[in-house]
């Protein structure tokens, strides 16, 4: 899953929105704790304003007054006022009961110029949130002090920025989701494409592309590859149309060959030496007729692409004719044929001569490449379907080749010794994939090959 084209662009577009998220969640709760920080300054400054004035222009009995009144208005415990003299004595206040554990001004406010406002954020042990405090020097030299519990206001800010978090996690899982959702949409007609193509290389050449007319950009493409499979099908056609016509113009001449071959060798004036090379000539053309008829049943086997004349075959007794045939030629060569079959049978609806040809040649190519140890035939139904298993202790097939092994004349370098026409796993994927089965191949070179015939389990 994790190398899908979906799962990386929805991973690449989830990490986007995480960063995005991260940078409007720090951005806004930055940008509101400055703006209510701001707020809080130009209030607590206007209000020392206001006592500045009142105070070059009042004694100190009705600047208490006038602490008293401003402090009982914006509430006692959240704010305070104070004129502290130089030598850091209270000259008047408002009501500091609330606030018994404020200090005194520190050192930095002794430089402190007469008029300069100065900003600073103190925490007190009598509260839970920090405390904001301007300080302005007089001319006089006295210093006018305010300050305002954050408390209410960094309550707030702390549940606008639960809140704000909750929303972006939530626009994050819903954005995510959501991406994903649509690209997978979009990509339907890749994965359409795809599975088309997976089709035609299980040999399904009638497989194309669905047109939804959902996107056209996608129509397009199924069109077009719709058109270039219509164009490869003529292609296959007209040359196996061409190789079907080759074989049959071959085999009669071969025929007639064969039976001047068989004419010349009753002739009673035929020497020794004529028969011999007339019997290897007909040897030779029943070899090459062979091989006809094999192309032209595989032909034919994948242009119907089924089997015809179809009968329930008991594949328990047909697997044991195939060991009892070729139990001989394993004995000849020092090699063990196994045999492994349930006591129930097993059948199968199917072509019994085309089934036991595919067995027989399966048989035969793992005699052919096999110098020791035991070839083990095995049957058994599970999971809807059934399987026949060969399995040899051969020589095996190289990697790089295995996947060319059923195609028409192919031989590996391995085979160039053996006598042989390239033809036989061909035409045992050939009737295997007529009955709606496939051929699956385990080989490692120098332990040996297993293929495995399976056929799709139906009622009998």
């Amino acid at each position: 899953m994790g190398k899908t084209l979906v799962f990386r662009l929805t991973l690449f577009y989830g990490v986007l929105l995480i960063i995005f998220s991260i940078g409007i969640y720090f951005w806004a709760t930055q940008s509101t704790s400055q703006f209510y920080l701001q707020n809080v300054d130009d209030r607590l400054q206007n209000a020392l304003m206001e006592l500045q004035e009142e105070y070059e222009d009042e004694d100190l009995e009705e600047l208490r007054e006038e602490f008293r009144e401003e402090g009982e208005e914006q509430g006692q415990l959240k704010m305070f006022f104070r004129l502290i003299t130089p030598d850091k004595r209270n000259l008047v206040s408002s009501n500091l009961t609330a606030w018994s554990d404020l200090p005194a001004p520190q050192s930095e406010f002794e430089n402190l110029q007469s008029g300069e406002p100065q900003w600073s954020s103190i925490n007190l042990p009598s509260r839970d949130t920090p405390v904001r405090i301007l300080t302005i020097r007089l001319p006089d030299g006295n210093i006018l002090q305010a300050g305002v519990d954050l408390g209410e206001g960094g309550k707030m800010l702390v549940r606008f920025d639960s809140v704000l978090l909750a929303l972006l996690l939530f626009m994050l899982i819903f954005g995510s989701l959501t991406g994903g959702w649509v690209l997978h949409n979009a990509l339907g007609g890749v994965r359409r494409v795809t599975e088309t193509a997976l089709q035609i290389g299980q040999y399904n050449l009638e497989a194309r592309v669905p047109i939804e007319n959902k996107a056209e950009e996608i129509d397009q493409l199924a069109q077009a590859f719709n058109s270039m499979l219509n164009r490869i099908a003529s292609l296959i056609e007209e040359l196996k149309e061409v190789s079907d016509n080759i074989a049959h113009d071959l085999k009669r001449p071969v025929t007639r060959i064969r039976g001047i071959a068989e004419h010349v060798l009753i002739q009673p004036e035929t020497t020794e030496e004529m028969k011999e090379v007339t019997g290897i000539m007909i040897h030779e053309c029943d070899r090459l007729v062979g091989t006809i008829n094999t192309m032209l049943e595989i032909s034919r086997l994948e242009a119907i692409g089924k089997v015809e004349f179809m009968e329930t075959v008991n594949l328990s007794a047909l697997c044991r004719n195939a060991v009892e045939l070729f139990e001989p030629v394993a004995e000849d060569k020092g090699l063990r044929i196994a045999l492994e079959v349930p006591d129930t049978p097993i059948l199968l609806k199917g072509n019994p001569t085309q089934l036991q040809r595919a067995l027989a040649n399966i048989i035969d190519n793992a005699l052919n490449y096999s110098n020791q140890g035991t070839i083990t035939v095995s049957l058994k139904s599970s999971d809807g379907t059934i399987q026949v298993v060969i399995a040899d202790e051969g020589v095996g097939i190289p990697t790089e080749i295995q996947s060319k092994i059923f195609e028409r004349f192919f031989r590996g370098d391995s085979s160039r010794s053996e006598q042989g026409t390239g033809l036989g796993l061909s035409l045992v994927h050939a009737i295997v994939l007529a009955h709606g089965g496939r051929v699956d191949l385990e080989s490692h070179p120098g332990t040996g090959s297993r293929f495995v015939l399976v056929f799709p389990s139906s009622p009998i």
